[in-house]
C-alpha cells in the first residue's frame, strides 16, 4: 500500500542523530501506538483538505511529540530539531502539532489536535 506516515526518533544513543522509526499507511491509528513515552518522535501524517481543489486536496500534518519520561537534556534539543526536521520533510506541511509530556497520545488526542491545528470545526 502507499505510504501515508512516517516517524523518526533519535538514533540511540544519540542525542542529535534522528533516524527513521516506522512509516506505513493508515491514519493516527496505524501509529499513536510508536509514540513511547520515553522518546522524542518526530513525523507527518497525510490528511485530506476539504474544499481543495482535485490536484491540491491533500497535504501533510506535522507531529512532534515528546514523551513524559524524556529527560531535561533532550527536551531542551527539540525546540531545535523540530525544525530541521520538518524543513527536512518539505513539500505539503500544512499544519504543526506538538504533543508535550502533558498531552496524551492516542489516535483520538493526535486527531484531536490535527483538527484544531487545521481550524476544522467540532
Amino acid at each position: 500500500g502507499q505510504c501515508t506516515w512516517a516517524l523518526f526518533t533519535y538514533a540511540s544513543p544519540s542525542k542529535t542523530r534522528i533516524a527513521p522509526k516506522a512509516k506505513g499507511a493508515g491514519g493516527p491509528e496505524a501509529f499513536a501506538a510508536l509514540l513511547a513515552d520515553d522518546a522524542v518522535t518526530y513525523g507527518a501524517f497525510r490528511v485530506r483538505l476539504a474544499g481543495a481543489p482535485s490536484n491540491n486536496s491533500t497535504g501533510f500534518v506535522f507531529l512532534a511529540r515528546v514523551g513524559p519520561q524524556v529527560g531535561a537534556m533532550l527536551k531542551g534539543k527539540v525546540a531545535m530539531h523540530k525544525q530541521d526536521v520538518e524543513a527536512f520533510l518539505g513539500g505539503r506541511i500544512v499544519a504543526t502539532i506538538h504533543l508535550g509530556a502533558e498531552d496524551g497520545a492516542s489516535a483520538d488526542d493526535v486527531i484531536a489536535r490535527a483538527a484544531e491545528a487545521l481550524g476544522v470545526p467540532e
